[in-house]
Protein backbone atom coordinates (compact mmCIF):
# COMPACT_ATOMS: atom_id res chain seq x y z
CA UNK A 1 0.00 0.00 0.00
CA UNK A 2 1.33 3.44 -0.89
CA UNK A 3 0.45 6.59 1.03
CA UNK A 4 1.31 10.04 -0.23
CA UNK A 5 1.62 12.84 2.30
CA UNK A 6 2.10 16.43 1.27
CA UNK A 7 3.05 19.21 3.67
CA UNK A 8 5.25 22.32 3.94
CA UNK A 9 8.98 21.77 3.73
CA UNK A 10 10.66 21.64 7.18
CA UNK A 11 13.76 23.78 7.86
CA UNK A 12 16.87 23.34 5.74
CA UNK A 13 20.24 22.34 7.17
CA UNK A 14 21.35 25.98 7.12
CA UNK A 15 18.29 27.00 9.15
CA UNK A 16 18.88 24.16 11.62
CA UNK A 17 22.54 25.15 12.06
CA UNK A 18 21.72 28.84 12.49
CA UNK A 19 19.17 27.96 15.16
CA UNK A 20 21.68 25.70 16.93
CA UNK A 21 24.23 28.54 17.05
CA UNK A 22 21.93 30.51 19.31
CA UNK A 23 21.96 27.72 21.90
CA UNK A 24 20.95 24.14 22.45
CA UNK A 25 17.54 25.17 23.83
CA UNK A 26 16.61 26.95 20.62
CA UNK A 27 17.77 23.97 18.59
CA UNK A 28 15.79 21.57 20.78
CA UNK A 29 12.66 23.73 20.46
CA UNK A 30 12.96 23.76 16.67
CA UNK A 31 13.36 19.99 16.53
CA UNK A 32 10.47 19.41 18.95
CA UNK A 33 8.20 21.81 17.06
CA UNK A 34 8.74 20.19 13.66
CA UNK A 35 8.70 16.62 14.99
CA UNK A 36 5.37 17.27 16.74
CA UNK A 37 3.96 19.07 13.70
CA UNK A 38 4.81 16.17 11.41
CA UNK A 39 3.56 13.59 13.93
CA UNK A 40 0.22 15.41 14.15
CA UNK A 41 0.03 15.59 10.37
CA UNK A 42 0.57 11.82 10.10
CA UNK A 43 -2.02 11.12 12.84
CA UNK A 44 -4.59 13.23 10.97
CA UNK A 45 -4.10 11.04 7.90
CA UNK A 46 -5.55 8.17 9.91
CA UNK A 47 -3.28 5.24 9.13
CA UNK A 48 -1.14 3.04 11.32
CA UNK A 49 2.29 1.58 10.62
CA UNK A 50 2.55 -1.97 11.97
CA UNK A 51 5.94 -3.04 10.67
CA UNK A 52 8.87 -2.01 8.56
CA UNK A 53 8.32 0.85 6.16
CA UNK A 54 10.11 2.23 3.14
CA UNK A 55 10.07 5.99 2.96
CA UNK A 56 10.73 7.76 -0.29
CA UNK A 57 11.11 11.53 -0.23
CA UNK A 58 10.19 13.78 -3.12
CA UNK A 59 11.05 17.38 -2.37
CA UNK A 60 9.29 19.98 -4.50
CA UNK A 61 10.72 23.47 -4.09
CA UNK A 62 9.65 26.66 -5.86
CA UNK A 63 13.20 27.62 -6.77
CA UNK A 64 16.68 26.22 -6.54
CA UNK A 65 17.78 28.61 -3.78
CA UNK A 66 18.20 25.58 -1.54
CA UNK A 67 20.68 22.93 -2.58
CA UNK A 68 19.69 19.28 -2.32
CA UNK A 69 21.75 18.59 0.83
CA UNK A 70 20.06 21.41 2.69
CA UNK A 71 16.61 20.24 1.64
CA UNK A 72 17.35 16.61 2.49
CA UNK A 73 18.12 17.63 6.08
CA UNK A 74 14.35 17.97 6.56
CA UNK A 75 14.19 14.18 6.62
CA UNK A 76 15.67 14.35 10.13
CA UNK A 77 12.33 15.49 11.54
CA UNK A 78 10.36 12.86 9.67
CA UNK A 79 12.68 9.94 10.43
CA UNK A 80 12.65 10.86 14.12
CA UNK A 81 9.02 9.70 14.33
CA UNK A 82 10.14 6.09 14.36
CA UNK A 83 11.62 6.45 17.89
Amino acid sequence: MIFELSMPLPPSMNEIINQARSGWQASAELKKYWTNLIAEFVRECGFCLDGAVWIEFHWYVKNFGRDSDNVAAAAKFIMNLSH
